[in-house]
């Protein structure tokens, strides 16, 4: 039965719909025009089929003398797709649309915007290096495959060309179609204020992330024959030509068959989709929220989905009428077929019917990718409110739909699952969730990862590593994550006797790896991905050698492929060795972050070099970058001296574009002339600009620039134009009062005030009371100096017990922030105000308790406040 409150038509439905949904009200607010269009017959005539014709009517329209523009075409596309969001949307608000038409609309438009984009994206290429002799296609997979897409899924496609060859004797085929799917990403990834159109994920493709953007056909069928696993073959079941050659669209179509309904297949894989499924339950959703979430919770959309297609992987190449993409039909071929009980495809059909209903509600509400219910009764009332039920009602069919299919689903698939073997006896006393951990060790054992015949040599290998592993879990500071973590590693290793007897015979590697998966997120998950990257790095034999800027530029110069995707493979390779170097203690901190800011001025040397500016360009970096003192997740500060703006900005896209491998490095152009404007501006701009216009802290902020890439000549003639003026400013005789108070201000306003105590970077006695108190010294000394380190060299000569003292205590509070900053790559400037998380980073810093650890982090903010009290004028009050 379709769930909705009674409308007499779609219309009447409109300010409730309004109300409920906040991004439909977001849309007409801004886009007034649009209630018109919305409200007129032809529109909300739920009868009136609209697709791709009508869509590409409205959409010329929308483009006027812009449609032949890439930007213009695409902007309008995105307007099209947020007003087509309202038409669809409230015919499923007012029930005028079932849930399979609301879904079908949704997927269709997502088709129509690839085909849109594609087109778009060829023109732009062609125009520069020619049109490929051979076809290029966008298959999606998952919901847009199955025409299941709800308001906001991600888009899940794989990009498949014809054959490899040569369009440019410079120009390869696939280095020409990586560059058509970076372009065809950017468009759906970039948000405007035309809205969005669809997030694109990627990671169904080949070899996911570590894979090329787009294979070639051979590619396909290579890789599925030889390293295709259960997952993939479940994933392809879905997949269908979105857009492009319909040719070869065919072609994929005739190698997927056969990949994911083959002839001969064990029952076996029943069990391993059982084991998939136990580790979405463990990893992503985690036992506390099995309840609320409607996709992947107990007895949830991917229950349903599993059971379908477990059938359809066993019976699909016997009985090709099961062979459907999407889930309602597959069920009603089991049916007719008699693979599954009516009576229980009934429950199926309807339970399926009821997740997407409530699904469609809640992302209805503000256009996100939500799939868990709220537990605020308040907010549940609303949902169900809208679907013409009252909570109690409401909260019965949750539960109703939830042990139904789970009855189902354990009854073809989780009974199915053999007895887990434990491997050997493993003490769990040190753990905070011992039976948890009991489990993560017993998913570990080699019966329980194949399918296949263990060798004795494996289980031999598996004993012996499970020795050494409690070891090494008992020296980890959170052995319970690092033990989840190593499960989802040995997942995404694939071999995993080769990897039990490789950390056997090693533990030191093991020791290490440990320590990754115990200190950091961002580094644990980019060694789930690319798991190889930890025996390259580990046995590179550059571990303990710290690599300089140059070096850096020879080995990126090197690099063969798409220039910027090639980078950031580099990149990410780089980072992970300097961390394991990091966390090794194979050099100082200072040292490390040195080799940071390396790597990160070579990458900026790279972006240049591709950029190729008509004119000189130099790129001055100040902050941490200029002072050679980048830390983990760090920000680019950047000056750009020169008048090629287009240059500029493609430095800036080569270094900050998202792609499958990340970004290169984030840029800050904040303190360039004003804050605002070109991002690269002329040496005279600057000039005056320093000498008429730079306020108090962009003074002081300049004895941190130094020339870290571009045009060498060019900078040294920016600082022998803006050394003197800095020099004059700095002699001013209230510079120290006035950055004394900036300093108060900062402390006083920028704190957390119940938590002041924690801020060891702007708190009193942070990072700050050294850098700034240092760089108040040096201004009046006349000495231009970016790097902290060398700066206290230069107290030293006049205050050495200072120096001293600063030198150590500095050094503690950036070892906190390093710690911080490299659990997940990003900014942290406070302690955790979590007792538990507060003991961990104690521990991490080497203290045995928390409260030693407070009292040397007491001590040392003391210690700064009162050398800061030293060279500052007193604080203001």
């Amino acid at each position: 039965m379709p769930y909705a409150k009674p409308y007499s038509n779609p219309a009447d439905a409109y300010s409730d719909f309004i109300a409920f949904a906040s991004q439909a009200r977001t849309k007409i607010e801004a886009h007034p025009e649009w209630k018109d269009w919305l409200l007129s017959p032809e529109i909300i005539d739920a009868s009136m089929i609209r697709g791709a014709g009508k869509w590409r009517h409205d959409w010329l329209q929308l483009a006027g003398n812009l449609a032949d523009s890439f930007d213009g075409a695409i902007g309008a596309l995105r307007r099209l797709k947020q007003r087509e969001y309202l038409r669809i949307g409230l015919l499923d608000f007012s029930g005028y649309a079932t849930v399979e038409e609301t879904m079908r609309q949704v997927s269709d438009l997502a088709d129509f915007c690839l085909q849109v984009v594609l087109e778009s994206s060829q023109k732009a290429l062609e125009s520069r290096w020619g049109k490929p002799q051979t076809p290029f296609a966008i298959l999606g997979m998952g919901k847009l495959g199955g025409q299941e897409l709800n308001y906001s899924s991600d888009i899940d496609v794989i990009f498949i060309y014809g054959e490899e060859g040569q369009l440019t004797p410079q120009l390869g085929y696939h280095e020409y179609f990586a560059r058509l799917c970076q372009k065809i990403i950017g468009a759906f990834s970039t948000q405007t204020g035309d809205g969005n159109l669809f997030r694109i994920d990627l990671r169904l493709r080949p070899e996911g992330d570590a894979g090329s953007l787009a294979s070639s056909l051979e590619a396909c069928e290579n890789y599925y024959a030889a390293y295709g696993e259960t997952w993939e073959r479940m994933a392809l079941l879905k997949a269908r030509l979105s857009a492009g050659d319909r040719g070869l669209g065919y072609d994929f179509e005739q190698m997927r068959t056969a990949f994911c309904y083959p002839r001969s297949l064990s029952s076996d894989v029943i069990e391993e989709i059982a084991a998939i499924k136990q580790r979405i339950e463990r990893e992503v959703v985690k036992v506390e929220n099995l309840d609320l979430h409607v996709k992947l919770g107990t007895g949830g959309i991917r229950e349903i989905e599993f059971i379908i297609q477990t059938l359809q992987v066993l019976h699909g190449a016997r009985l090709p009428y099961l062979q459907h993409r999407s889930t309602l039909p597959a069920l009603a071929a089991a049916a007719t077929l008699g693979i599954l009980p009516s009576s229980k495809t009934k429950i199926l059909h309807d339970a399926y019917l009821w997740w997407r209903t409530v699904e469609h509600r809640l992302q209805m509400v503000a256009d996100l990718q939500t799939h868990s219910l709220p537990r605020d009764p308040i907010r549940r009332a609303q949902i169900a409110d809208t679907l013409g039920l009252e909570l109690p009602e409401f909260e019965r069919l949750i539960l109703d739909h939830r042990h139904a299919v789970r009855e189902i689903f354990d009854e073809i698939i989780s009974s199915h699952k053999s007895e887990t073997v434990p491997a050997v006896s493993f003490a769990t006393d040190f753990f905070e969730q011992p039976e948890h951990a009991q489990k993560d060790v017993e998913s570990l054992a080699p019966e329980n990862k194949s399918d296949l015949h263990v060798s004795q040599r494996t289980r031999n290998a598996y004993h012996r590593f499970c020795r050494v592993l409690e070891e090494k879990l008992r020296q980890c500071v959170d052995p319970d994550l690092s033990l989840t973590r190593l499960v989802r590693f040995a997942d995404a290793y694939g071999s995993h006797g080769l990897l039990y007897e490789s950390l056997a015979n090693n533990p030191k590697a093991l020791e290490l790896l440990l320590r990754i998966f115990d200190q950091s997120r961002f580094y644990s998950e980019l060694l789930m991905v690319r798991p190889e990257l930890f025996e390259e790095a580990a046995r590179s034999g550059t571990l303990d050698y710290r690599k300089t800027t140059e070096e850096y530029i020879v080995q990126l110069n090197a690099l063969t492929g798409d220039p910027a995707l090639e980078a950031r493979r580099y990149r990410r390779a780089e980072l992970l060795r300097i961390f394991l170097r990091d966390i090794l203690v194979l050099d100082q901190l200072p040292a490390i972050q040195r080799e940071y800011s390396a790597l990160a001025r070579a990458c900026l040397d790279y972006a240049v070099r591709q950029a190729r500016p008509r004119s000189p360009m130099a790129v001055i970096g100040v902050g941490k970058l200029g002072g050679a003192e980048l830390s983990y997740g760090s920000d680019l500060d950047c000056l750009l001296v020169g008048d090629d703006v287009e240059a500029a900005q493609f430095i800036s896209k080569f270094m900050t574009d998202m792609m499958p491998t990340g970004i290169l490095f984030p840029l800050d152009f904040r303190l360039r002339p004003n804050g605002k404007g070109p991002i690269a501006m002329p040496l005279e701009t600057y000039v005056d600009y320093y000498a008429n216009h730079a306020q108090l802290w962009e003074i002081q902020a300049f004895i941190r620039a130094r020339y870290v890439a571009g045009d060498k000549a060019l900078a040294e003639a920016f600082f022998a134009a803006i050394d003197p003026i800095w020099k004059e400013r700095g002699k001013s005789e209230n510079f120290a009062a006035e950055v004394a108070h900036m300093r108060y201000r900062i402390e006083t306003e920028r704190v957390d005030a119940a938590h002041k105590d924690l801020e060891f970077k702007t708190g009193v006695g942070g990072m700050i009371d050294v850098e700034f108190g240092l760089q108040t010294y040096l201004i009046s000394k006349g000495e231009r100096e970016p790097s902290t380190w060398k700066g206290l060299d230069i107290l030293g000569r006049e205050n050495p017990s200072l120096a001293t003292s600063w030198r150590r205590d500095y050094l503690f509070l950036r070892y906190i922030e390093s710690i911080l900053r490299s659990d997940q790559n990003s900014s942290v400037s406070a302690i955790p105000k979590e007792a538990k998380e507060q003991a961990r980073l104690a521990r991490r810093m080497g203290f045995a308790t928390l409260e030693e650890f407070k009292r040397a982090y007491d001590l040392t903010r003391s210690r700064i406040r009162d050398g800061y009290a030293q060279l500052m004028p007193p604080e203001p009050h």
